[in-house]
Parts: C-alpha cells; sequence; structure tokens
C-alpha cells in the first residue's frame, strides 16, 4: 500500500492507497475526460445556433448554466452527506469548463496538485473535472473511491428583456462579441 495525504484534507488520516484505488482514480479521470470533450462539443455546437438567435433578435440573450454532481454508492457514504442513494454527496454550482476567454489548452493542463508531491496519485495527469472533485469539494478519499457517477450539468437560459434600452445595449454587445468569434 502507498500512502498519501493532502493539506486540504488534513483533517483525513494519510489514506493508504491500493493498487486498486489507483486504478479506479485513473478510471474516475480517464471517464471525466471523456465527458468533458462531450461537453465541449456539445457547447461548440449550440453556440453558433445561440448566436444566430441573437443576430435575428429571437432572443436578446443567453447565458449557460453549469453544474457538477458527485453521486456515491455506498450506503456509508451517502449517510456521511445525509442523502439517499440517488441524490448527489457534493454539487459544484460554480463549475465552468468554458467561458468566452479561456483556450482549449485549459483542458490540455495537469491540474493534479500533487504532481510535485510524494503521493501515491501525483504521476496521474488530471482533467479539470477531476481537480475539482478532488481539490474543491470537501470530499475524503474514502467518499472520491465510493463515487459512482458524475453529472456534467449544461442548461441554457434564453433571455428577453422588456426594457428596450437594455435590449439595444445587449444588441450591441452581442453583436461585438459575434465579430470577435469570429475572428478568432
Amino acid at each position: 500500500m502507498k500512502k498519501g495525504i493532502i493539506g486540504k484534507k488534513e483533517s483525513e488520516q494519510a489514506h493508504e492507497f491500493s493498487e486498486e484505488d489507483i486504478q479506479f482514480i485513473q478510471k474516475l479521470n480517464e471517464k471525466l475526460r471523456k465527458e468533458e470533450q462531450r461537453f465541449l462539443a456539445l457547447h461548440d455546437k449550440l453556440k453558433p445556433h445561440l448566436t444566430t438567435l441573437c443576430e435575428q433578435r429571437e432572443i436578446d440573450d443567453f447565458n449557460y448554466d453549469t453544474r457538477l454532481g458527485v453521486f456515491a454508492k455506498g450506503r456509508d457514504c451517502n449517510a456521511r452527506y445525509g442523502v439517499v442513494y440517488g441524490d448527489p454527496i457534493w454539487e459544484d454550482k460554480t463549475w465552468s469548463l468554458f467561458t468566452d476567454e479561456r483556450s482549449r489548452e485549459f483542458l490540455e493542463e495537469n491540474w493534479n496538485e500533487l504532481r510535485d508531491l510524494e503521493h501515491p496519485l501525483s504521476d496521474i495527469h488530471f482533467c479539470y473535472t477531476m481537480h475539482c472533485v478532488v481539490f474543491h469539494s470537501h470530499l475524503l478519499w474514502k467518499d472520491i473511491l465510493c463515487i459512482e457517477d458524475v453529472w456534467l450539468e449544461l442548461k441554457i437560459d434564453y433571455q428577453f428583456l422588456s426594457n428596450d434600452k437594455e435590449k439595444r445595449r445587449f444588441h450591441k454587445l452581442n453583436k461585438e462579441r459575434i465579430a470577435e468569434d469570429r475572428l478568432m
């Protein structure tokens, strides 16, 4: 068994990682990376349509509401968080894979904060979503090892403004945003 501790989880004793634990983390990370790619492919497919709706003034603006939900398979793990099976043990409502300023290189970066440490997981190239689960959550290693599913949610808010002055302002901003997007 390999020992590893991370500063954020100081209250947890050093978790002893078995080879199965390490393989589980690797597989979860790869699954999340694939879901990130699907998620972004859908975003890339939807954005031109949403932009066209703004150009044609069918909508005044739009924005994305993204969430990350973590679900556990163990009764003990669910009980620790006071949830029943099927409810998330942790949610990140501020999680987002994309902004207009963020480049694709963002997703290729290694988000593993353990990479420079003597840690059993230091050699794993974490995707951004795995980073969020491990480093932004309150989840202990034993909880992370009970993860059954992770949901990446994308909801689109279509915005319709009633104030004509605001509408003109939004349409002007949208024209500028569309022109910038076309330059990229």
